[in-house]
Protein backbone atom coordinates (compact mmCIF):
# COMPACT_ATOMS: atom_id res chain seq x y z
CA UNK A 1 0.00 0.00 0.00
CA UNK A 2 1.14 3.44 -0.82
CA UNK A 3 1.17 6.39 1.53
CA UNK A 4 -1.64 8.16 2.43
CA UNK A 5 -1.49 10.89 0.92
CA UNK A 6 -2.45 14.22 3.57
CA UNK A 7 -5.01 16.81 2.84
CA UNK A 8 -5.72 20.09 3.80
CA UNK A 9 -7.63 19.19 7.07
CA UNK A 10 -4.60 17.64 8.32
CA UNK A 11 -2.79 20.25 7.72
CA UNK A 12 -5.10 22.33 9.20
CA UNK A 13 -5.53 20.27 12.56
CA UNK A 14 -1.53 20.20 12.81
CA UNK A 15 -1.09 23.82 12.84
CA UNK A 16 0.23 25.01 16.30
CA UNK A 17 -2.03 27.25 18.50
CA UNK A 18 0.56 29.55 19.57
CA UNK A 19 1.20 29.92 16.15
CA UNK A 20 -2.74 30.54 15.41
CA UNK A 21 -2.78 33.25 17.81
CA UNK A 22 0.60 34.68 16.76
CA UNK A 23 -0.95 34.94 13.21
CA UNK A 24 -4.12 36.86 15.01
CA UNK A 25 -1.97 39.27 16.89
CA UNK A 26 0.91 40.32 13.84
CA UNK A 27 0.00 39.09 10.73
CA UNK A 28 -3.53 39.71 10.57
CA UNK A 29 -3.81 39.58 6.75
CA UNK A 30 -2.51 35.82 6.79
CA UNK A 31 -4.80 35.11 9.53
CA UNK A 32 -7.72 35.93 7.58
CA UNK A 33 -6.46 34.51 3.94
CA UNK A 34 -3.36 33.70 3.21
CA UNK A 35 -3.02 30.82 5.86
CA UNK A 36 -6.05 28.93 5.19
CA UNK A 37 -4.84 29.85 1.44
CA UNK A 38 -1.80 27.58 2.64
CA UNK A 39 -3.40 24.91 4.11
CA UNK A 40 -4.49 24.23 0.62
CA UNK A 41 -1.16 24.55 -0.94
CA UNK A 42 0.68 22.83 1.33
CA UNK A 43 -0.28 18.93 0.61
CA UNK A 44 0.90 19.29 -2.97
CA UNK A 45 4.96 20.20 -1.38
CA UNK A 46 4.61 17.34 1.14
CA UNK A 47 2.31 14.62 -0.77
CA UNK A 48 5.54 15.12 -3.24
CA UNK A 49 8.32 14.48 -0.80
CA UNK A 50 9.40 18.50 -1.46
CA UNK A 51 11.35 19.80 1.68
CA UNK A 52 10.59 23.30 2.89
CA UNK A 53 13.73 24.73 1.83
CA UNK A 54 13.02 23.91 -1.71
CA UNK A 55 9.47 25.77 -0.81
CA UNK A 56 11.72 28.26 0.65
CA UNK A 57 14.26 28.49 -2.59
CA UNK A 58 11.23 28.44 -4.97
CA UNK A 59 9.87 31.47 -2.94
CA UNK A 60 12.66 33.60 -3.68
CA UNK A 61 13.07 33.14 -7.11
CA UNK A 62 9.32 34.15 -7.53
CA UNK A 63 10.49 37.12 -5.37
CA UNK A 64 13.68 37.43 -7.51
CA UNK A 65 11.15 37.57 -10.66
CA UNK A 66 8.67 40.18 -9.21
CA UNK A 67 11.84 42.55 -8.97
CA UNK A 68 12.99 42.20 -12.30
CA UNK A 69 9.28 42.99 -13.40
CA UNK A 70 8.80 45.97 -11.15
CA UNK A 71 12.39 47.37 -12.45
CA UNK A 72 11.23 46.52 -15.88
CA UNK A 73 8.36 48.55 -15.39
CA UNK A 74 9.65 51.84 -17.02
CA UNK A 75 9.56 49.91 -20.28
CA UNK A 76 6.30 47.77 -20.01
CA UNK A 77 4.32 49.66 -18.05
CA UNK A 78 1.81 46.05 -17.43
CA UNK A 79 4.61 44.11 -15.54
CA UNK A 80 3.88 46.22 -12.81
CA UNK A 81 0.75 44.14 -11.97
CA UNK A 82 2.84 41.12 -13.07
CA UNK A 83 5.21 42.08 -10.49
CA UNK A 84 2.66 42.93 -7.65
CA UNK A 85 1.05 39.87 -8.21
CA UNK A 86 4.40 37.51 -7.85
CA UNK A 87 5.13 39.74 -4.36
CA UNK A 88 1.67 38.46 -3.56
CA UNK A 89 2.53 34.23 -4.84
CA UNK A 90 5.81 34.70 -2.65
CA UNK A 91 4.06 35.74 0.44
CA UNK A 92 1.59 32.30 0.18
CA UNK A 93 4.80 30.26 -0.45
CA UNK A 94 6.38 32.39 2.77
CA UNK A 95 3.17 30.64 4.91
CA UNK A 96 3.46 27.47 3.05
CA UNK A 97 6.95 26.81 3.41
CA UNK A 98 6.67 26.72 7.25
CA UNK A 99 3.68 24.55 7.26
CA UNK A 100 5.77 21.89 5.08
CA UNK A 101 8.24 22.16 7.90
CA UNK A 102 6.07 21.68 10.30
CA UNK A 103 3.99 18.57 9.32
CA UNK A 104 7.13 16.82 8.00
CA UNK A 105 9.21 17.35 11.53
CA UNK A 106 11.98 18.59 9.65
CA UNK A 107 12.45 21.78 11.12
CA UNK A 108 16.26 23.08 10.55
CA UNK A 109 18.24 26.02 12.34
CA UNK A 110 19.85 26.36 8.51
CA UNK A 111 15.67 26.27 7.17
CA UNK A 112 15.02 28.87 9.93
CA UNK A 113 17.51 31.32 8.69
CA UNK A 114 16.78 30.97 5.04
CA UNK A 115 13.38 31.77 5.37
CA UNK A 116 14.14 34.83 7.59
CA UNK A 117 16.64 36.40 5.22
CA UNK A 118 14.59 35.39 2.32
CA UNK A 119 12.01 37.72 4.33
CA UNK A 120 14.48 40.35 4.62
CA UNK A 121 15.53 40.29 0.91
CA UNK A 122 11.70 41.01 0.33
CA UNK A 123 11.23 44.11 2.83
CA UNK A 124 14.49 46.09 1.49
CA UNK A 125 13.93 44.85 -2.14
CA UNK A 126 10.28 45.72 -2.57
CA UNK A 127 10.15 49.19 -1.76
CA UNK A 128 13.42 49.83 -3.58
CA UNK A 129 12.34 48.35 -6.99
CA UNK A 130 8.84 50.57 -6.58
CA UNK A 131 10.95 53.52 -5.72
CA UNK A 132 13.08 52.88 -8.72
CA UNK A 133 10.18 51.79 -11.16
CA UNK A 134 8.36 55.51 -10.19
CA UNK A 135 11.56 57.30 -10.56
CA UNK A 136 12.49 55.52 -14.18
CA UNK A 137 8.97 56.05 -15.70
CA UNK A 138 7.72 59.43 -13.61
CA UNK A 139 4.33 57.10 -13.73
CA UNK A 140 1.86 55.48 -11.62
CA UNK A 141 1.59 58.11 -9.27
CA UNK A 142 -1.51 59.89 -8.41
CA UNK A 143 -0.18 63.05 -6.26
CA UNK A 144 2.04 66.11 -7.77
CA UNK A 145 5.54 65.44 -6.15
CA UNK A 146 8.92 64.99 -8.02
CA UNK A 147 9.38 61.02 -8.71
CA UNK A 148 13.12 61.34 -7.11
CA UNK A 149 11.31 61.94 -3.90
CA UNK A 150 9.42 58.91 -4.17
CA UNK A 151 12.91 57.22 -4.41
CA UNK A 152 14.51 59.10 -1.57
CA UNK A 153 11.16 58.00 0.51
CA UNK A 154 11.77 54.20 -0.30
CA UNK A 155 15.32 54.39 0.86
CA UNK A 156 14.36 55.88 4.13
CA UNK A 157 11.98 53.73 4.60
CA UNK A 158 14.07 50.60 4.25
CA UNK A 159 16.60 52.37 6.36
CA UNK A 160 13.90 52.52 8.98
CA UNK A 161 13.03 49.01 8.43
CA UNK A 162 16.10 47.44 8.97
CA UNK A 163 16.49 50.37 12.14
CA UNK A 164 14.21 48.60 13.73
CA UNK A 165 15.36 44.96 13.34
CA UNK A 166 18.73 45.94 14.27
CA UNK A 167 17.40 46.97 17.29
CA UNK A 168 15.09 44.22 18.03
CA UNK A 169 17.33 42.01 17.89
CA UNK A 170 20.36 43.51 19.66
CA UNK A 171 17.01 44.17 22.33
CA UNK A 172 16.77 40.14 21.81
CA UNK A 173 20.51 39.70 22.74
CA UNK A 174 20.68 41.81 26.18
CA UNK A 175 17.42 40.34 27.55
CA UNK A 176 16.24 36.54 27.54
CA UNK A 177 17.03 35.98 23.54
CA UNK A 178 12.87 35.67 23.41
CA UNK A 179 12.74 38.49 21.22
CA UNK A 180 9.28 39.25 22.10
CA UNK A 181 9.42 39.87 25.63
CA UNK A 182 6.21 37.89 26.02
CA UNK A 183 2.88 39.01 24.91
CA UNK A 184 2.49 41.83 22.26
CA UNK A 185 1.52 45.22 22.94
CA UNK A 186 -1.21 46.84 21.07
CA UNK A 187 0.85 49.30 19.61
CA UNK A 188 2.81 46.19 18.06
CA UNK A 189 -0.27 44.16 17.05
CA UNK A 190 -1.39 47.47 14.63
CA UNK A 191 2.17 47.36 13.33
CA UNK A 192 2.16 43.69 12.78
CA UNK A 193 -1.39 44.10 11.22
CA UNK A 194 -0.15 47.30 9.26
CA UNK A 195 2.97 44.71 7.99
CA UNK A 196 0.70 42.04 7.08
CA UNK A 197 -1.26 43.90 4.14
CA UNK A 198 1.88 45.12 2.66
CA UNK A 199 1.53 42.83 -0.32
CA UNK A 200 -2.15 42.76 -1.13
CA UNK A 201 -2.28 46.92 -1.09
CA UNK A 202 0.76 47.36 -2.88
CA UNK A 203 -1.61 44.98 -5.19
CA UNK A 204 -4.47 47.69 -5.42
CA UNK A 205 -2.36 49.87 -6.08
CA UNK A 206 -0.25 48.68 -8.73
CA UNK A 207 -3.91 47.89 -10.66
CA UNK A 208 -4.83 51.55 -9.71
CA UNK A 209 -1.80 53.25 -11.11
CA UNK A 210 -1.44 55.06 -7.85
CA UNK A 211 1.94 52.80 -6.04
CA UNK A 212 3.04 56.47 -4.66
CA UNK A 213 0.46 55.91 -2.07
CA UNK A 214 1.54 52.99 -1.08
CA UNK A 215 5.11 54.02 -0.43
CA UNK A 216 3.56 57.32 1.27
CA UNK A 217 1.28 54.82 3.73
CA UNK A 218 4.62 52.40 4.18
CA UNK A 219 7.43 55.05 4.42
CA UNK A 220 5.15 57.33 6.82
CA UNK A 221 4.21 54.21 8.63
CA UNK A 222 8.04 52.85 8.87
CA UNK A 223 9.32 56.07 10.15
CA UNK A 224 7.05 56.21 12.63
CA UNK A 225 7.44 52.59 13.62
CA UNK A 226 11.31 53.00 14.76
CA UNK A 227 11.22 55.89 17.60
CA UNK A 228 7.80 53.90 19.40
CA UNK A 229 9.90 50.72 18.84
CA UNK A 230 13.11 52.12 20.33
CA UNK A 231 11.27 53.06 23.05
CA UNK A 232 9.35 50.18 23.38
CA UNK A 233 12.58 47.80 24.16
CA UNK A 234 13.80 50.64 25.92
CA UNK A 235 11.08 50.35 28.34
CA UNK A 236 11.93 46.03 27.89
CA UNK A 237 15.79 46.53 28.46
CA UNK A 238 14.52 48.24 32.27
CA UNK A 239 12.07 45.85 33.28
Amino acid sequence: MGKTKIRAADVRDDFPEEKRQNDRQSHLWAHLAIRPLSFYITPFFVNRGISANVVTGVGLIVLLSAFAALLATPWNAGLLVVGAVLINIWYLLDFVDGNVARYSNLDSTFGAFFDWYVGVIYHVGVPLCVGIAVYLSEAFTILPVDPVWWLVLAVVMVLARLLRRLTAQKVSLLSDGSGNGGELSTIEMVAGAATSFKAPVLLVCALIGAVDIWLLLYGMYNLAAAPIQLLLNMNRLRA
